[in-house]
């Protein structure tokens, strides 16, 4: 059972990140940037990323990636930022959350960023935090890198 005070301090954390105002779909031709979020309990994470940004790249997007690990977040849940980070990490045109489970720490990622376009997959709690969800019928079998495919076939159908 979680501490009472980490609950309290989550729930009041989301509630002050969730009046942040809306964001809408943006067309694949206009990102400049990405910001791809991956858990590395997932099999298949390291391929994934790989695949992201070979298929970024080849349009000229930026893309960076940020791995969601047990080590890295502090005692509340937030993720503590890596040195070697981009300071400007939270700024990009789109989030892209591959992360199977919609855990505090990227509730909280998702509500923080100020990404204009953020696509998540398959969680039904996941609809209030991202503009586009994706979801397959066969999503607890699925590989992060099959879900990336799933994603990019949609985001190329708005392109």
């Amino acid at each position: 059972m979680m501490p009472p005070f980490r609950y309290f301090a989550r729930r009041r954390l989301l509630k002050k990140l969730s009046r942040k105002e809306r964001h809408n779909l943006v067309s694949f031709s206009n990102l400049g940037s990405v910001v791809l979020y991956l858990d590395r309990n997932c099999p298949d994470w390291a391929a994934c990323e790989r695949e992201a940004l070979a298929y970024f790249s080849k349009f000229g997007i930026k893309m960076n990636t940020v791995v969601l690990t047990d080590f890295n977040k502090d005692s509340i849940g937030r993720r503590v930022k890596n040195p070697g980070e981009p300071k400007d990490l939270g700024n990009e045109d789109m989030l892209l959350s591959l992360v199977p489970h919609c855990s505090f720490t990227m509730s909280y990622e998702a509500l923080r960023s100020n990404s204009k376009f953020k696509v998540g997959i398959a969680d039904p709690r996941a609809q209030k935090l991202y503009d586009l969800v994706v979801r397959a019928p066969e999503y607890p079998a699925l590989t992060p890198l099959e879900m990336f495919g799933r994603v990019t076939s949609v985001l190329e159908k708005i392109m």
